[in-house]
């Protein structure tokens, strides 16, 4: 029983992989779909490891949730790497329950893609309590999965003996860490997402700054040059990359407003972040 907390821990941790793989790459690509199935498959492979072992060639681990959020957060390519080499290495086990096995690895995948089909895209956008209530509902899926697979041990039902056994951890400590796994994936994938949206709206906002026939300058609260646009560029006959860091007002106001320079100076000085922009007459 301790290897299979041990084993659980571990599904908790190694997790965490995913939301940081979504952050730094577009897994919507091909190349980062076999990657994504590579890692799945490792971790997969590293629960089954640290099984543990209820008689001979009968083992439980966290391969149940491993193979559920592959189908779910990697989709098809992914759950199809993960599913041949955690068969294969369940195969190399060997035992009564190989089929029992198998079978474990084949539903709770699929499971977890179909509910991919129907949820994914809408987690991410969903609040604490709708992604808890979809959590539920899959930690119990893949449970269920698990238990109904466990009818093919060899000799044919007698996996029910088996089931008694592994009935409670499989009912509790099972959906529980499925469930704070589930959440805490989407929890990051969400701010990966936010994150992704603002910088689109950005780079939106930008290129149409720059394009637009108006005179746009950024400046910081000392009146340095952030940024500016084309238009700003083709007025002042400076190129963007020659007068950033420099100040707007020494560089390009006449000495005769030199009084607005030091009013701007002496009002940004006592602005607080708080307060609405300055407006100079």
């Amino acid at each position: 029983m301790n290897k299979l907390l041990f084993d659980l821990i571990l599904i908790l941790h190694l997790m965490l992989l995913i939301p940081l793989i979504d952050r730094i790459a577009d897994v919507k690509k091909k190349r980062w779909q076999i990657v994504l199935g590579f890692v799945f498959s490792f971790i997969a492979l590293a629960t089954m490891r640290f099984s543990w072992k209820l008689a001979e060639g009968v083992v439980y681990d966290g391969r149940s949730i491993v193979l559920g959020f592959a189908g779910f957060y990697g989709g098809f390519i992914p759950l199809i790497l993960t599913i041949f080499f955690a068969t294969l290495y369940r195969i190399y086990i060997g035992g009564n329950g190989i089929l029992a096995g198998i079978l474990t690895i084949i539903l709770c995948g699929f499971a977890g893609y179909v509910f991919r089909r129907f949820f994914y895209k809408k987690v991410i956008r969903w609040g604490f309590w709708k992604n808890l209530f979809v959590s539920i509902i899959f930690s119990y899926v893949l449970s269920f999965a698990m238990l109904f697979s466990q009818i093919f041990i060899f000799p044919f039902f007698s996996g029910f003996s088996k089931i008694k056994i592994i009935f409670f951890p499989l009912m509790t400590f099972y959906p529980l860490t499925t469930m704070i796994s589930f959440l805490i994936t989407n929890y990051v994938l969400k701010y990966n997402f936010t994150k992704r949206e603002l910088e689109k709206r950005i780079s939106l906002q930008k290129e149409i700054i720059d394009k637009a026939n108006i005179i746009y300058v950024e400046l910081d609260r000392g009146g340095n040059i952030l940024d500016m646009n084309e238009e700003s560029e083709n007025v002042t006959g400076y190129k963007r990359e020659e007068v950033l860091g420099k100040n707007w007002f020494e560089t390009f106001i006449p000495d005769e407003y030199k009084k607005t320079l030091m009013k701007f100076s002496m009002i940004s000085n006592n602005l607080k972040l708080s307060e609405k922009p300055m407006k100079i007459p």
